[in-house]
């Protein structure tokens, strides 16, 4: 019966409306799906109120229903519950993070609140401590004043009371005394009274001297200025400060609700800020504009990214929750930046374009990150808390950058950093590091502030050089910063003790900014040689916490007083910062500073501030103290002055600078005397006061007008004492005159756009550089008295014949840009050196048959036969020429050849056999196997050659040789042929044998350095004239072998010859 009940009222549940539980469901509407209706549901007031309607009972209506609930509606009642089964585990998920966050917000809370209630503490017992220093100082006082007080006191009330007790007594005597002094009556003496002394009357007598002492003491004066003494200290507290603090207090904090803070423009967009970046909300159907510059992020409602392939900004951030797929494509081509929050779509291969070369990752970000997800385009990575496992080759081999972000919580095993990051920067990671978690490559690290994992010996590799540490929590020790950094920044707050060995040996550069902990001698190694303290550095320098081996030392605002030694002798360059604001008393900088640089430092310098060993000063823009004559000592050759803001008097500068740099910006006006004559080396940037005749004195010989110079030069700006002028970018157009016929030298750098007409350049120019010149040449250009030429790198102008004068002699060319022709060069140069770079054919006729002396450094056109002509008889090949030398390059009239590094192999016929000189330079690193040096050779220079050589490499009609310093080969016998008849040595490094020197040798020349044994036999018995210059070993007998017959002795020999040579040898001194 209960069960038949339960049906029924089952039944009767199921037919009531859901809507209206007490109406049943009588009807179909027709409108809506046919979804079913109550009475209610179709009355006025009802949902479907108006709509078409069929009752209940009607088949075909209740089959399309049960059809479209099969195939339709069940379908999507399951995906319902899907989906908010998945909404339901995020919205866990975000509350375990909540809650993970509410707790980490209350440790953070009582950490910080801790951290004011202890400096709180700290200054309530500084005060209390205070109050009763003084208290216990008044009590002191107060003490005082009462022992000495109740002391008198006792003693004279003492003789008050023992009067008052012996009135009648003390009377009569005092009448006594009296009358004797009143009377000057000496009769109760004459009589022989004698005055009766009483026990009373000695008692008496006690009291009175008793008296005398204690009215004698001035303790009444010392107590009364005791009473001067006290402090009624009162204590005052500042109310508005108190008011301040606790509005203050109110500001400590704030409560972000989400990741970042949303800000609104002047045009009412919505941007917030992160990572030194502004990033514009993107709002679909806004008249949204992208912003160039700025990025874009896109919220989790968007589904608008495949629209705006062409529009998208190159930096975008995709927020959490954002939910489009980024199939390859979504995201185009010109995206460069990319940052992802907890996006919720899988990423795929291609999902990142290969544009992107930057990634964040932050916090919350959930997906996997499978080998090439992201691309090999990328090469900075930032890592924030992400949720997914990192795996080998998760990270791409092409990025160079990682930043660990604070809660960064993957392990990393070694491997999951890739084998080509070079710099790494490290937050508050959650695992600990192992061996190997930080991969060989890595260059540079930087440990943030928070960073709280040990340090222990080898987590940080080999491969460091660079290493920045901020405010970390775990104690360093001896070897945890590996032997290879060189350069260590410390940076503010960083708060960990450096005894000594903790900064390694192998440190050069320092930089110290505000840290926390006191320094103490051994902090800072002896090897490093430059150091910074920056703005906000707070440690006491005594002496010995620089190290004698600091070279270089930059100040910035530092708080601690400088004194006498607190920069050791060792240092000879010191580098004063804007804001430096120490006082430089005489002896704070030591002798040894040579080179001084001042910015805007705040502490007047005085006379004697700058010691007489500097040689060179720089005062930097802001510098804004005046210079009184003396204030730069006499000791200064060299001066820069950039944007100084006070005038310069004569006698600023002293007579001894002989070299002036007026930066850009240089602002005082330049009367004349203001350079003194001793300066000898000016150079001019963009200097903003005109100049006058006489600004520049008439010692100048060297001007170098710098890029941006924009003064006018009219005639007699530059004085006649200029010789030699630089010419840059300069703004201001020359005119005949502006050059003073002095010059004999002019050098046109990159960039110099002034028309040289002719007359610009005077006559009395003889040597002539030009760079990359930005106007046309014209005949007439260079003037006919121009000797020498050098067309720089980057020379572009054409040099059509009779731009180069016929007086030029002399030719250097470099990488010009402009092709040359027949003509280009006149018949009247005799030199022609073409430099490393140059890269034009050289076609026959090109270099004129006037040439006679050419170098050819590392040109990058092939030589063919005729490119050089048939009237050069020296060739000089520099180090680097990388040209092949087949047979008739070099052609028959060359007789001297100079060959240095050269690239290529030399083969039999590279030198013709009309060259009768060859030197070999330093670094020629070609075999010479026999032939390659020509019969016809007859004098040989070799220098450090680095090809061993072999009999037969000197061919048998060499006549000359000349072994130079720093020959280094082995001189067996037969190397040397037995044509040789006159040989030079210099400083070879292998030592000399018997049968090193042929015995066809006559005429030995041993130069300056040379330092090899002299055993007897190495001189062999066919020299009979010998040279001797400051050799370094001592002769023996035996040396000089019985055939000379002449010695000749320099000035620089140091030994004495006479015993080592028979008395009919002829010396020569």
């Amino acid at each position: 019966m209960v069960s038949n009940h339960n049906t029924i009222n089952n039944i009767d549940n199921n037919i009531k409306c859901t809507l209206h539980p007490n109406k049943d469901i009588v009807f179909f509407c027709l409108d809506c799906k046919l979804i079913p209706c109550c009475i209610q549901c179709t009355s006025s007031k009802g949902e479907h109120h108006g709509h078409k309607t069929d009752p209940l009972e009607s088949t075909s209506n209740i089959l399309s229903l049960m059809n479209n609930f099969k195939n339709d509606i069940y379908q999507k009642v399951i995906e319902r519950i899907e989906i908010n089964e998945t909404i339901l585990q995020e919205s866990n998920d975000k509350y375990n993070e909540i809650q993970s966050q509410f707790d980490i917000n209350n440790n953070s809370l009582k950490k910080e609140i801790k951290k004011i209630h202890d400096i709180i503490s700290i200054i309530e017992l500084d005060i209390k401590k205070q109050l009763e220093t003084t208290f216990e100082n008044n009590t002191l006082i107060n003490t005082i004043i009462t022992s000495s007080i109740n002391n008198d006191n006792q003693i004279l009330s003492t003789i008050i009371n023992n009067n008052n007790e012996n009135e009648n007594d003390r009377t009569t005597t005092i009448e006594k005394l009296n009358e004797i002094i009143k009377f000057n009556d000496q009769q109760i003496y004459d009589n022989g009274e004698d005055f009766i002394i009483d026990r009373d009357t000695i008692k008496i007598i006690k009291q009175y001297q008793q008296s005398l002492i204690v009215l004698n003491n001035n303790n009444n004066i010392n107590n009364s200025n005791k009473l001067n003494e006290n402090d009624n200290q009162i204590i005052h507290f500042h109310n508005q400060i108190i008011d301040d603090i606790k509005n203050n207090l109110k500001s400590i904090y704030f409560l972000n609700n989400c990741r970042f803070i949303i800000e609104i423009d002047e045009n009412n967009n919505k941007f917030f800020k992160w990572d030194n970046l502004k990033f514009y909300v993107y709002i679909e159907g806004n008249s949204f504009k992208f912003k160039e510059n700025e990025g874009t992020a896109f919220k989790n409602n968007c589904n608008i990214l495949s629209k705006l392939k062409n529009q998208l900004p190159s930096t975008v951030m995709l927020l959490d929750g954002f939910n489009q797929k980024l199939t390859p494509g979504i995201l185009p081509d010109g995206v460069e930046s990319l940052y992802l929050g907890d996006i919720k779509q899988e990423l795929i291969i291609g999902s990142i374009p290969n544009t992107v070369i930057h990634v964040s990752l932050l916090d919350g970000f959930n997906q996997i990150l499978t080998p090439c997800i992201l691309p090999d385009s990328i090469k900075s990575l930032y890592l924030g808390d992400i949720k997914q496992e990192l795996m080998i080759g998760s990270i791409p081999n092409t990025v160079i950058h990682i930043s660990l972000l604070d809660r960064f919580n993957q392990k990393l095993t070694p491997g999951i950093l890739p084998y080509c990051v070079k710099s790494l920067y490290l937050g508050d990671i959650k695992q600990e590091l192992i061996i190997g978690s930080i991969p060989d490559t890595v260059t540079h690290v930087s440990l943030k502030d928070e960073f709280n994992q040990k340090l222990t010996p080898g987590i940080l590799p080999d491969s460091i050089k660079l290493l920045d540490l901020g405010d970390i929590k775990q104690e360093l020790i001896i070897g945890s910063i590996p032997n290879t950094v060189t350069h260590i920044s410390l940076l503010d707050r960083f708060n960990q003790k450096l005894t000594p060995g903790i900064l390694p040996d192998s440190i050069k550069l320092l930089d110290l900014c505000d840290i926390k902990q006191e320094l103490m001698i051994g902090s800072i190694p002896n090897t490093v040689i430059h150091v910074s303290l920056k703005d906000g550095f707070n440690q006491k320098l005594t002496p010995g916490i620089l190290p004698d081996g600091v070279k270089s030392l930059y100040l910035g605002d530092i708080k601690q007083e400088l004194i006498i030694g607190s920069i050791p002798n060792t240092v000879t360059l010191v580098s004063l910062k804007d804001g430096f604001n120490q006082k430089l008393t005489p002896g704070i900088l030591p002798d040894s500073v040579e080179w001084l640089y001042l910015g805007d430092i705040n502490q007047e310098i005085m006379i004697g501030s700058i010691p007489n060993t500097v040689t060179r000063v720089s005062l930097k823009d802001e510098f804004n103290q005046k210079l009184t004559p003396g204030i730069l000592p006499d000791s200064i050759k060299l001066l820069d002055l950039g944007d100084i803001k006070q005038e310069l008097i004569i006698g600023s500068i002293p007579n001894t600078v002989t070299r002036v740099s007026l930066k850009d910006g240089f602002n005082q006006k330049l009367t004349p005397c203001i350079l003194p004559d001793s300066v000898k080396l000016l150079h001019l940037g963009d200097i903003k006061q005109e100049l006058m005749i006489g600004s520049i004195p008439n010692t100048v010989t060297h001007i170098s007008l710098l890029d941006r110079f924009n003064q006018k030069l009219t005639p007699g700006i530059l004085p006649d004492s200029v010789e030699w002028l630089y010419l840059g970018d300069i703004k201001q157009e020359i005119m005949i005159g502006s050059i003073p016929n002095t010059v004999t030298r002019v050098t046109l750098k990159d960039g110099f756009n002034q028309k040289l007409t002719p007359g610009i350049l005077p006559d009395s120019i003889k040597l002539l550089d030009l760079g990359d010149i930005k106007q046309e040449l014209i005949i007439g250009s260079i003037p006919n008295t121009v000797t020498l030429v050098s067309l720089k790198d980057g020379f572009n102008q054409k040099l059509t014949p009779g731009i180069l004068p016929d007086s030029v002699k002399l030719l250097y060319l470099g990488d010009i840009k402009q092709e040359l022709m027949i003509g280009s060069i006149p018949n009247t140069v005799t030199l022609v050196s073409l430099e490393d770079g140059f890269n034009q054919i050289l076609t026959p006729g090109i270099l004129p048959e006037s040439v006679g002396l050419l170098y050819l450094g590392d040109i990058k056109q092939e030589l063919i036969i005729g490119s050089i002509p048939n009237t050069v008889t020296s060739v000089s090949l520099k180090d680097g020429f990388n040209q092949k030398l087949t047979p008739r390059i070099l052609p028959e009239s060359v007789g001297l050849l100079y060959l240095g590094d050269i690239k290529q192999e030399l083969i039999i016929g590279s030198i013709p056999n009309t060259v009768t000189n060859v030197s070999l330079e330093d670094r020629f690193n070609q075999k010479l196997t026999p032939g390659i040096l020509p019969e016809g050779v007859e004098s040989l220079y070799l220098g450090d050659i680095k090809q061993e050589l072999m009999i037969g490499s000197i061919p048998n009609t060499v006549t000359h040789v000349s072994l130079e310093d720093g020959f280094n080969q082995k001189l067996t016998p037969g190397i040397l042929p037995d044509s040789v008849e006159s040989l030079d040595l210099g400083d070879i490094k292998q030592e000399l044998i018997i049968g090193s020197i042929p015995n066809t040798v006559k005429s030995v020349t041993l130069e300056d350095g040379f330092n090899q044994k002299l055993t007897p036999g190495i001189l062999p018995d066919g020299v009979e004239s010998l040279n001797l210059g400051d050799i370094k070993q001592e002769l023996i007998i035996g040396s000089i072998p019985n055939t000379v017959k002449e010695v000749n002795v320099s000035t620089s020999f140091k030994h004495q010859i006479e015993p080592y040579v028979s008395k009919n040898v002829k010396i020569i001194k």
